[in-house]
């Protein structure tokens, strides 16, 4: 009789050992679940700043480009004028030399 009671005391003990051990297993999966989450909102965050940068960057970008683009048009509009007058004043000379 005794026997059986030292039995079923040491799978009683066993089943609280895998029970135990069960219970430390999911709560160190939590644990890594947890961490996991964490370091991917940290690098969604990193990456949302990144691209945040980049779009920051384009704008810059393309207003230095617009602003370029209108100076060589404001160029053209001078030359232009410039080119203008020139055969204006040529005209006169032509005029006057006649």
């Amino acid at each position: 009789m005794k026997r059986y009671e030292r039995d079923d005391a040491a799978l009683t003990e066993c089943a609280c050992c895998r029970s135990f051990l069960q219970r430390q297993y999911q709560l160190k999966l939590r644990q890594r679940a947890k961490e996991v989450q964490e370091q991917l909102a940290e690098d969604l965050k990193m990456l949302e700043k990144l691209m945040s940068m980049e779009l920051q960057e384009k704008t810059r970008a393309n207003e230095q480009r617009e602003a370029a683009h209108k100076e060589m048009l404001r160029a053209r509009e001078a030359l232009a004028e410039q080119a203008r007058l020139e055969k204006e004043r040529e005209k006169h000379m032509d005029f006057l030399f006649q």
